[in-house]
């Protein structure tokens, strides 16, 4: 994946920049549509309920980048939820994996990944946007 990282949360308006300046990145490095766009979040911020801080905007990518920040997603198992209510309220979904999580005894560690599945392209209206988030968990 190609990493960009991201501004600290001040609002919708970092999130913009920090989506524009990962776009300028895809592009410096000859990457173009139709490659989807996905975040990350550090486990750590989920834990502490910080939904809103995104480290990374990420696009996959098939071969090395020699000037690009690449990150290999790790093997294993993953904790996987679809959020079907857009961007506007995935804390609900956030909370249902901790829940889940904890009531398992998993520990999610490293990097929650959130993957637009039904995006405006499918679909009419932000909030019926459909959203993968994902977490590796402590075999």
């Amino acid at each position: 994946m190609l990493l960009t990282p991201t501004l600290p949360w001040k609002g919708e308006r970092s999130v913009f920049i920090s989506f524009a300046n990962h776009i300028k990145s895809c592009i410096e490095n000859n990457i173009f549509i139709p490659y989807s766009v996905g975040q990350m979040i550090s486990s750590s911020n989920i834990l502490e309920k910080d939904f809103n801080a995104y480290d990374y905007f990420y696009t996959k990518v098939s071969t090395q980048l020699p000037k690009a920040d690449i990150y290999l997603k790790k093997p294993g198992r993953y904790l996987t939820a679809y959020h079907t209510n857009g961007y506007s309220s995935i804390e609900e979904t956030y909370e249902k994996i901790l829940t889940f999580a904890k009531q398992h005894q998993l520990q999610l560690i490293e990097y929650f990944f959130e993957d637009a599945v039904l995006d405006e392209l499918s679909v009419v209206g932000y909030e019926n946007f459909v959203i993968k988030i994902s977490v590796l968990i402590k075999e």
